[in-house]
């Protein structure tokens, strides 16, 4: 309904702040405050819409920050998944198999 709207007036503040709010609840950051840029350029004077950029763009920033992090975590997980893959490859096998070695240590 917000793109409707706004096609057929593209000066319609309050299509392109609620459509910023879909795009923030889709996680389409940049989308969201370039319709948030957009209204306030409409209406510079309106104070909720300047707070709702601030808001917008710290929620981006946070989630660039946790995805960073996750992706600096996983990373840590596959380089130790692979050291212990790597050591678990490495080893010696044994000739004689671990069921022999249980009963040559019963006997």
């Amino acid at each position: 309904m917000c793109n409707r709207a706004i096609r057929v007036d593209e000066k319609c503040v309050k299509a392109l702040v609620h459509r910023s709010s879909a795009r923030m609840a889709l996680t389409q950051y940049d989308d969201a405050i370039s319709d948030l840029e957009k209204a306030i350029e409409l209406s510079p004077s309106n104070t909720e819409t300047v707070r709702l950029l601030e808001i917008a763009k710290a929620t981006k920033a946070e989630n660039e920050r946790e995805a960073r992090a996750l992706t600096l975590a996983e990373s840590q997980v596959l380089d130790r998944v692979s050291a212990s893959y790597n050591r678990l490859i490495c080893v010696p096998i044994d000739s004689s198999s671990a069921s022999e070695r249980m009963f040559d240590t019963v006997t």
